[in-house]
């Protein structure tokens, strides 16, 4: 027997022997609850002896974790980061998969709602001050806060709230196609341009003309389409890259390929000329904050030559717990000179530029439980670096957040440019500036609205068009609907991202029907 295996024993046994000293002493038998271990012993002594009753054994004394059962808790960030979010999971519970140390582990961990603020605040005090270099203790104020904000959001809005984790979102089967139920404006043709493209989310072309697709699930891939024979249609699929944590931004520059996951940006080499043998990718940086809730990234290249990178909240709604969470980066093209240049962005999946003004635009979701119809997700424009655009204060133009109705105005905040129905989900954005749609189209902004996940009706699963007039938008309508069938209330494709090929046709990827399509203008006598 080595070392180590000495010391797991007697872990092991240390956690049995204290178990069976609070079982003997009346904790178990006598039903006195985890109150009374708090009332009788110090604050830490007290936090100690929870952690060792309901965590050790899966997280281990020293909070090493278990392989296969348990992450570890020592020296990770997400013990360290965000109070509100670390109450809500010791509160409600986790279910993975979760990244950790760059290691996800896809297990699931109860809640101890049943637990009393004062033993709750305990033990997360004492996890933190073990575990982290975080000593500041979390008080049992606090805890009730959070689970007093939780139960008014479930009782405000029962519908959001506890009715619709009971019911299933309706869908249809994966596989479910009806192209000639989209509606379009007259002229325009919907086909499909790859398919099997598991997951398809953010797209960018190459120089060559290759079509990079990135991908949202957890330790999966980036791939590369190509379309030889030229005729619309990718007849080519190559896998650049495999086991990534959720490779989903993505961005071209000079021959090589920048993939952006939850921590870290990467680097592909001269990626084109090494589609069938992918080289091994370069890190440029791996200091994003380490999320769960709305963990993956957006990129895109600016004109100014930099990697632009949202950073979303790690959460539905809080006051962030790092100073990158919530706002719109750039960085150089190696890494360097990370800056943050828009703040209160709750969850930005989509970035384009102005044609004309050169002005940076965003998407930016709402947070969720506060109804069907508010508050409003969003369109913005930074019109100059360091706007603060409200998040958690206020959402669109004038609603403030019940959790923080002591905090600063919306006058205080940047206004959206267009506020749109509330969990529509906009996700990727794009200006067009081709030459195949009439001239009414040039320079609109396409919207790729992802579609609701809690709403007690569906909304969004389309693209919209904005038509501008400079930089004031005039309207908003349905450009391609009918991925939602309204009669049945069901789903079968969501609208991602959208990319303008060479010939102004435009590509937009679905990440729930696997596909790819190509929308295309061919007059309204078919020419």
């Amino acid at each position: 027997m080595n070392a180590g295996q000495r010391r797991s024993i007697a872990r092991v046994v240390v956690v049995f022997v204290l178990t069976f000293a609070m079982t003997s002493s009346g904790c178990v038998d006598r039903g006195i609850t985890p109150r009374a271990v708090g009332a009788t012993l110090p604050a830490a002594a007290a936090g100690e002896q929870l952690y060792l009753r309901h965590c050790a054994a899966c997280h281990q004394v020293d909070g090493e974790g278990i392989v296969g059962v348990a992450p570890p808790l020592m020296d990770t960030d997400w013990v360290s980061g965000n109070q509100t979010r670390l109450i809500n999971v010791l509160l409600h519970g986790l279910r993975g998969p979760i990244l950790v140390n760059g290691e996800y582990w896809d297990g699931e961990m109860p809640g101890f709602e049943h637990l009393p603020d004062t033993d709750l605040a305990q033990l997360l005090s004492y996890v933190r001050r073990r575990f982290s270099d975080s000593g500041k203790p979390i008080d049992s104020a606090e805890v009730a806060r959070v689970r007093a904000a939780n139960q008014a959001y479930d009782n405000r809005v029962p519908i959001l709230g506890r009715k619709t984790r009971q019911k299933k979102y309706k869908t249809f089967a994966k596989g479910h196609r009806d192209l000639a139920g989209l509606k379009l404006p007259p002229g325009f043709e919907i086909a499909i341009y790859a398919e099997n493209v598991n997951d398809a989310r953010s797209l960018v072309m190459g120089d060559r003309g290759t079509v990079f697709v990135g991908n949202n699930k957890f330790g999966e891939e980036v791939y590369a389409l190509q379309d030889t024979d030229r005729d619309m249609k990718a007849d080519k699929k190559y896998t650049i890259a495999s086991g990534l944590a959720r490779p989903n931004g993505l961005a071209f520059v000079d021959g090589d390929l920048y993939v952006a996951e939850i921590i870290r940006v990467l680097k592909f080499t001269d990626i084109e000329n090494r589609l069938d043998n992918p080289p091994p990718p370069e890190v440029i940086f791996d200091a994003f904050p380490n999320q769960v809730k709305h963990a993956k990234k957006f990129m895109a290249l600016g004109p100014d030559n930099k990697l632009y990178i949202p950073v979303g909240a790690d959460c539905n709604v809080c006051e962030p717990g790092n100073p990158l969470d919530a706002t719109i980066t750039r960085m150089n093209l190696d890494g360097t000179g990370l800056e943050v240049i828009a703040k209160g962005v709750r969850n930005s999946v989509g970035i384009d530029w102005h044609p004309q003004t050169g002005e940076l635009w965003f998407s930016d979701n709402g947070r969720d439980l506060m109804g069907d119809d508010t508050p409003p997700c969003e369109i913005n424009r930074l019109a100059q670096p360091g706007l603060h655009f409200g998040f958690p204060h206020c959402h669109g133009r004038a609603v403030i957040d019940p959790e923080f109705a002591n905090a600063r105005g919306c006058a205080d905040y940047r206004a959206p440019e267009w506020e749109l129905q509330a969990h529509t989900a906009p996700l990727g954005i794009k200006f067009y500036t081709g030459t195949m749609f009439p001239p009414d189209y040039k320079n609109a902004l396409f919207v790729a609205e992802h579609g609701s996940w809690n709403r007690s009706e569906k909304v969004g699963y389309r693209i919209m068009v904005a038509k501008l007039d400079g930089n004031r938008i005039v309207s908003y309508q349905p450009f391609a609907e009918g991925w939602l069938d309204r009669e049945k209330d069901a789903y079968w494709g969501r609208p991602v991202d959208i990319l303008q090929l060479q010939d102004g046709s435009l590509l937009i990827s679905d990440d729930w029907a696997d596909v790819i399509y190509r929308i295309s203008y061919r007059g309204d006598d078919g020419a």
